[in-house]
């Protein structure tokens, strides 16, 4: 779908995620003009043809101000911004603009009580012209709101992965890939590896790692963990994960969740971890080792239960293919688009 003579104004609550890119190549395919704003924060300086980095001002809890030219708004036909509510430029211009044809995307508007968030809102609710959702449960959210039906997509986070394919190789370790981060917890797996014959692969950068070599060390693991430092070619992905009996991550899981399904390999994490990413919604007891504070019993069973480790390895690869193809995120956005271009062409006729 082409949109003529349609400028698009994409303003992030950080930077750029190099993940987006297949996203930001359908804006530029769809619109005539496209700018994306944003801070450089948390993804450093990956930047695309389109991109303006603007200066960042912090306050406090995480509340932030990115500066945002008013002409681009101005010049723009459709806003899209990454909604958060601790990021005052996601939101606080549809208060100067409200006839622009502002798009929301992200989890959702909270569910906080408080006077002033309720009256954000259900302002901002009012203005939005569309609300496209990380999860089915934030849609549903949205719904018991009062939002329309009609003006909500969902787009599940995801990742253009090529190469995905439920994978059978022979299983050989436990799994993790990604940052070497607290709030992954991973110390928790070390711990249950004193009491159980089976390897863990680290594959990751991170100032966690020494802290994590002590662990080994002290509690005499050396054969059974390795560490590799982190791997971002598919192909070598694909290899990693197709050996893989479980992906597994104590803590906060996130994005990690979409490379594991793309491969067909099951997640295993405790459900009462408040820090999960959205992606913790992708998970249940048919694709996943969910467990609330018993980890060494699931990896006992994904060891031991071989038929029970491949019907969640089916399930994991399913729930990929049906929800968390990259072309599902395009789809989102396109009946959002295709929407305001009726809505447009209604009017003038």
């Amino acid at each position: 779908m082409k949109i003529k003579n349609k400028a698009l104004l994409v303003i992030f609550e950080f930077g750029i995620p190099p993940y987006r890119t297949f996203l930001l190549e359908y804006f530029f395919k769809s619109f005539d003009r496209v700018k994306f704003i944003h801070n450089e924060e948390r993804f450093g300086n990956f930047s695309v043809a389109g991109a303006a980095k603007s200066p960042n001002f912090r306050t406090i809890k995480e509340i932030s101000f990115t500066y945002v030219n008013i002409f681009d708004i101005l010049k723009s036909d459709v806003i899209v911004t990454t909604f958060n509510i601790r990021k005052i430029h996601t939101w606080i211009f549809c208060f100067f603009f409200p006839n622009k044809k502002w798009i929301f995307w992200g989890k959702g508007l909270g569910q906080s009580n408080n006077f002033v968030v309720r009256f954000l809102r259900k302002t901002l609710l009012k203005i939005s012209k569309g609300f496209v959702v990380y999860t089915k449960e934030g849609k549903d959210k949205l719904i018991t709101m009062g939002y329309p039906l009609s003006k909500v997509s969902i787009a599940y986070n995801t990742l253009k992965i090529a190469n995905c394919e439920l994978t059978n190789d022979e299983a050989k370790y436990f799994l993790y890939v990604g940052r070497l981060q607290k709030r992954k917890e991973l110390e928790k797996v070390l711990y249950e590896l004193q009491f159980i014959d089976t390897k863990f692969l680290i594959v990751g950068n991170g100032d966690l790692k020494d802290e994590l070599l002590d662990l080994v060390d002290k509690y005499q693991i050396y054969a059974k963990v390795d560490f590799l430092p982190g791997v971002f070619e598919e192909d070598k992905l694909k290899k990693l994960f197709s050996n893989a009996i479980a992906y597994i991550s104590p803590g906060a899981v996130g994005l990690g969740v979409v490379h594991s399904f793309a491969y067909g390999v099951p997640v295993m994490t405790s459900i009462l971890n408040k820090n999960h990413g959205p992606e913790f919604s992708y998970l249940n007891d048919n694709n996943s080792f969910l467990y609330e504070d018993d980890l060494l019993s699931q990896m006992k069973l994904a060891l031991s239960d071989e038929k029970t480790r491949q019907s969640k390895k089916k399930e994991a690869f399913r729930f990929y293919n049906e929800n968390l193809s990259y072309q599902n995120v395009i789809n989102a956005f396109e009946y959002q688009f295709n929407k305001l271009l009726n809505e447009t062409n209604h009017t003038r006729s």
